[in-house]
This record gives structure tokens, C-alpha cells and sequence, in this order.
């Protein structure tokens, strides 16, 4: 608890320590804490309690979450490039829609031809971030809020979960990192005594 930066988990081990030197178990002291120690920790750490064999458990749960980590660590660095992409895409194509098209606008106006759908729509478009920006801000507000209250509850996350499983280009990396984490868990589970049933 000392070591540790968060305050939120040096909180947590100072109250497990107390309740491990009141007597309980070691496992029900860590359950008390559902948001940091997922319950295969916590079921884990139950097994090796009454296995007898805690100190390995605790070294291999260890170990296991030092690789969860370092994969996460990866994937995020992996993605970092394509997002630093896209949301410059975005800025741009925005900048342009405010600043070149209005210009353009003028243009169009002054030959007095028929415009193509599409360059009515990006015309529109325009015209509709200029004057009504407060309206788009908005919505992009309530989105975001969205998106988070999706991802926090349980109805919400299967829904982002299965979408993940079917998008095109990002559907191959979620089932081998989702294969990856359930054959580390297994194993892990299995070198602790606890059945394969």
C-alpha cells in the first residue's frame, strides 16, 4: 500500500490487511473489493488458500497480469498510429468544411450552374456547422456521454462486445486476443489444482 501510486488500490490493501489480521481470509478480503481484483483473481487466490499452495498462485497471478499488461501496453501502441490518423482526417475535412467551401460557396454562386448532389450536400454541410455549430457540439457531447453509459453497464458492453467480434478489420485481433487471455487463464488455473471441469 505503500508502494503503490493509486490511491484508490492503497486504500484497498491497507483495509484487506486489516481484514486478514482480524482473521479472514485472505480471498473474501480481496472479494470485498469487486472494481480492482476480478473475480478469477479472487477464485484463484480461494484455491490456492485451500490447496496449500498460495505463494505459487500469488507468483503466477502475477506473472499473468505482467503479460495482460504488456499485450494491452501493445495493442494500445498498435492502434495509436491509425487513431492519430483518423482524428486528423476528421480535423482537416472539418477545417475545410468551414473554411474552403464557404469560399467556394461564393464561387458557385457567382457562375449561376447547376450544382452536383453531392456538392450541394458538402454546401449544406457547411452551412450547417457555420450557423448551427452549437447543435453539432451537442450532439457530440451527448454521444460521448452515450458511448461511456454504454461501456459501464452490462447490457451496453455485450452489445459493444459482439459488434467488436463482427467489425471487418478489427474482428481477427479481438478472437486472438480474447484466445490468448482465456488459454492464459486456463493454464493458469489448471498449474493451480484447480479441475478442468
Amino acid at each position: 500500500s505503500q508502494q503503490t501510486k493509486s490511491k484508490k488500490l492503497a486504500a484497498a490493501l491497507s483495509e484487506m490487511k486489516e481484514r486478514v489480521v482480524q482473521g479472514q481470509m485472505l480471498s473474501d478480503a480481496i472479494s470485498a473489493h469487486p472494481g480492482i481484483f476480478s473475480e478469477l483473481f479472487v477464485n484463484m487466490v480461494k484455491s490456492g488458500e485451500e490447496s496449500g499452495t498460495l505463494e505459487q498462485v500469488l507468483a503466477q497471478l502475477a506473472d499473468q497480469l505482467e503479460k495482460e499488461h504488456r499485450l494491452r501496453s501493445e495493442i494500445q501502441g498498435a492502434m495509436m498510429y491509425p487513431a492519430v490518423i483518423v482524428v486528423a482526417m476528421i480535423g482537416i475535412g472539418i477545417i475545410m468544411i468551414l473554411t474552403v467551401v464557404p469560399q467556394l460557396q461564393q464561387t458557385f454562386a457567382d457562375l449561376g450552374v447547376e450544382l452536383p448532389a453531392t456538392t450541394r450536400f458538402i454546401i449544406g454541410l457547411s452551412n450547417f456547422l457555420t450557423h448551427q455549430w452549437y447543435l453539432v457540439l451537442g450532439m457530440f457531447v451527448a454521444f460521448g456521454i452515450g458511448v461511456l453509459f454504454a461501456f459501464r453497464s452490462k447490457k451496453g458492453q455485450r452489445v459493444v462486445d459482439a459488434a467488436s467480434l463482427r467489425m471487418p478489420i478489427i474482428k481477427d485481433m479481438v478472437r486472438k486476443i480474447n484466445a490468448a487471455y482465456t488459454a492464459r487463464t486456463l493454464s493458469s488455473l489448471i498449474a493451480t489444482g484447480v479441475p478442468i471441469t
